[in-house]
Formats: structure tokens, C-alpha cells, sequence
């Protein structure tokens, strides 16, 4: 709903500075008409809005579906899932940007994910073309999404004794 302007409920007049209620705008009844203009063709499921996760994944998986909205962390589970299930070589999948609306490309909300931020001076580093290649491979490769969701066991994992890990320290 991002590109629709009704990522969090609230919609800013930007004329009077005053917050309206999404979900009484015309703006929910254009997404609503799209939204049924889409199950009326064939073109999306109309279970996409009541069913679990695991419905979800089971026919993506399956190939009864052909798009998912996932994290990226799950892309090579998602994509070793439905080689087992359709065999190898007869798919591909690809991350896609969240398609745009009216109010276009826009992702409210206030979630991060797969940001990063370099101080200007790495662009003086002599490692520098290497540390952005290593980027490129971490964030957008199979191997490199693989690697970055291996975890190294935590002492609470293995002793009884030991202080679980918080979010701010390390395990």
C-alpha cells in the first residue's frame, strides 16, 4: 500500500498541515477498485488477503503462484524449495521493486532493511572498489545471502548458565 500513500493509516494534506484518515480517503477506494480488479481478471489470488504464511510459501513454492513479498533473507530457501518441487532449471527467481502506485515508488512506514551507509571517506581507500564488491556479492548474490544468514553459535545456546544475548550486545 506504500505507493498508494497509505502506509501507516494517515494521509498529510500538504495544503493545510492536517493528517486525515486513510482509511475514509478515496485514495483506499482507488487501491481497494484496483485490488478488485485484479482477483476479477485472474490475476491475483483472493486468498492473497486472508491466507497464512505458510499457505503463501506452499504455493510459491508450488508454482500455483508466481509472486511472493518476502525479505531477501528467504529468496534461496524459496528458491531451493521450488527446484525440489518443479525441478531445476525451470524457473528463475528475482527481486522486483514494490510496485508503484498513484502516489508512485513510494515505501512508507519505518521499517529499514538492506540499507547501508559508507562515510564519504571509504571513497579515498585504497580498498575501495573491493569493499563495494563485496557489498555487491553479500546483498545480491545466492552465496552472499546464504553466508550473511549463517550464525555462529551463542554461549546461551550452549550453556544453561549463560546470559542470553540482548540486541545490543553481542552473542
Amino acid at each position: 500500500m506504500s505507493g498508494w500513500g497509505l502506509a501507516d493509516g494517515l494521509l498529510l494534506d500538504e495544503n493545510v498541515r492536517r493528517c486525515a484518515f486513510a482509511p475514509s480517503s478515496d485514495q483506499l477506494k482507488t487501491l481497494v477498485t484496483y485490488f478488485n480488479s485484479l482477483v476479477s481478471e485472474g490475476l491475483m489470488d483472493p486468498e492473497s488477503f486472508i491466507q497464512t504464511d505458510d499457505s503463501a510459501i506452499q504455493k510459491f513454492v508450488s508454482g500455483k503462484s508466481f509472486v511472493i513479498s518476502t525479505n531477501w533473507q528467504n529468496i534461496v530457501t524459496y528458491r531451493t524449495s521450488r527446484e525440489q518441487s518443479l525441478g531445476k532449471g525451470n524457473l528463475a527467481i528475482s527481486k522486483i521493486t514494490v510496485p508503484g502506485g498513484p502516489a508512485g515508488d513510494l515505501i512508507g512506514g519505518s521499517r529499514l532493511e538492506n540499507g547501508i551507509m559508507l562515510n564519504a571517506s571509504v571513497a579515498k581507500k585504497d580498498n575501495f572498489v573491493a569493499l563495494i564488491q563485496f557489498i555487491d556479492w553479500l546483498f545480491y548474490s545466492d552465496a552472499g545471502q546464504e553466508f550473511s544468514a549463517l550464525t555462529l553459535p551463542s554461549p546461551a545456546a550452549t550453556s544453561p548458565t549463560a546470559a542470553p544475548p540482548t540486541c545490543c550486545s553481542p552473542p
